[in-house]
């Protein structure tokens, strides 16, 4: 994930969202959930998504995997939604 310009993964990542989450600006149950991911990412997901569909809601917004599920070959539809 990208912060400022800056990647920003493993430990990092976790102090990152637990930050978010302590800060009301994420749901707690992200930070579990984020972990677990980080954890299994190359076991779930591996480095080929080739034969995988993806359907992205909010697909421009920053915290959007767009770009590293790109990376990785998955077929990616984005939604877009009207704010009203």
């Amino acid at each position: 994930m990208a912060e400022g310009g800056e990647e920003v993964t493993g430990a990092a990542l976790s102090a990152k969202a637990q930050e978010w989450a302590d800060a009301g600006t994420m749901e707690p149950d992200v930070v579990g959930a984020l972990a677990e991911f980080t954890a299994h990412c190359d076991q779930w997901a591996g480095e080929d998504l080739k034969e995988t569909v993806f359907v992205l809601l909010g697909g421009t917004s920053e915290l959007c995997p767009l770009a590293p599920l790109l990376a990785r070959g998955a077929t990616v539809a984005g939604v877009y939604t009207r704010s009203r």
